[in-house]
């Protein structure tokens, strides 16, 4: 139940030698303050199937360092994320840091 909210649109991940990143700040992507955040591979399958080491941050995104895969030579898949924003102005962002 999203009462009271509304998913922001899709932010994609761009390829890098370090590996995949999709980052944005929730305060600029938001009007008001962010309550959740989905994270997929870029095809829409759960990013945890992927068996790779990726990071869902709530206020940040979605982000899989190349280094950090337990296999070397393994590139990152391509992830995508969006915010869960409050509808509510009530909730506006503030310079919150959690």
């Amino acid at each position: 139940d999203h009462k009271g909210t509304i998913w922001s649109e899709w932010i994609y991940s761009i390829r890098r030698s370090t590996g995949t990143w999709a980052v944005a700040l929730g305060r600029k992507v938001c009007e008001n303050t962010v309550v959740g955040i989905q994270c997929q591979t870029a095809n829409g399958l759960p990013w945890k199937s992927t068996g790779e080491t990726v990071h869902c941050h709530r206020q940040l995104g979605v982000y899989c360092r190349t280094r950090e895969q337990q296999k070397s030579g393994v590139n990152c898949s391509d992830y995508r994320f969006r915010f869960l924003c409050s509808s509510d102005p009530k909730h506006r962002t503030l310079n919150v840091a959690k």
